[in-house]
């Protein structure tokens, strides 16, 4: 026998885990048999326009993703772990700009991706048993709105959004990460 489990992932990590719980769901019989769900923190799903460069100069960094994939530039995002890092001060957390080829595919999956699986039915987690969302109210990355579309086109048997005040970085500050851990256990005890 296995024990249940579920995914919970933030970000980049949430749309990944999202897209996992579809492939496990619509395979169970090549899975471990006991998968519940999943819980997309600020899931990767859209993306403010105001945080992608120019379309020329996004195709000439695409294009120079294939010749230089680890190349980092100032145009991608920057990862600071310092107000995550578990334990403090730990290295183990990548820190600084996002290779090419991962700024590469954040974009696509939040410009393309997600956007077109959703229209064609291939991601839709209606095999999945429970589906948990949090949207940041104050999410200049990934906008409320862009969240809340993906929501409300899945169709997992159980599902639930949870809007919370904070922004992309919820889980980094005390006053949203205890509602958005709070909630997740609630959800999961369902």
């Amino acid at each position: 026998t296995s024990a249940p489990y579920y995914f919970a992932a933030n970000s980049l990590g949430g749309v990944l885990a999202i897209y996992a719980a579809e492939k496990i769901s619509n395979d169970r019989d090549s899975y471990p048999f006991d998968f519940k769900g999943v819980a997309a923190i600020v899931p990767a799903v859209g993306v403010d326009k105001n945080k992608v460069p120019s379309a020329p100069i996004t195709l000439g960094l695409s294009l120079l993703s294939y010749v230089a994939p680890l190349l980092q530039v100032s145009l991608t995002p920057l990862e600071d772990p310092s107000s995550y890092s578990c334990p403090s001060g730990s290295t183990r957390n990548f820190s600084g700009h996002w290779p090419l080829v991962t700024s590469k595919m954040l974009l696509d999956v939040t410009t393309f991706k997600v956007k077109n699986d959703l229209e064609n039915g291939a991601l839709s987690l209606s095999s999945t048993d429970k589906v948990l969302i949090f949207g940041g109210k104050c999410d200049d990355t990934v906008p409320f709105d862009k969240v809340h579309a993906f929501y409300s086109a899945i169709s997992p048997k159980k599902k639930q959004l949870v809007s919370v005040e904070g922004g992309h970085d919820m889980m980094t500050f005390e006053s949203s990460s205890g509602e958005v851990t709070k909630a997740l256990f609630e959800w999961i005890l369902l």
